[in-house]
């Protein structure tokens, strides 16, 4: 998590520049970056618990990647959502 707080902050950062020179003054910035922790989460999840296991299976019997085997995390991620 900590490059992803670095990142965030970089481009709060950025945005935050240009505001100041009156460059997308009518971004309000805690709306535009309020869900990002939670995306990354999700995100992680969703890698960690279903993708890498799809590429692992794949690798391992040299079989086409099986969407199949992520659809129970897209499930998830999308209820979380709802």
């Amino acid at each position: 998590m900590c490059c992803f707080f670095y990142l965030f902050q970089l481009f709060l950062n950025c945005l935050c520049n240009l505001q100041n020179n009156l460059v997308l003054t009518e971004i309000d910035t805690e709306r535009l970056f309020c869900n990002i922790p939670e995306i990354y989460a999700a995100n992680r999840v969703l890698w960690h618990d279903y993708i890498m296991p799809m590429l692992t299976i794949s690798r391992k019997s040299g079989e086409p990647l099986n969407p199949v085997h992520m659809k129970e995390g897209f499930l998830k991620v999308w209820n979380k959502a709802i």
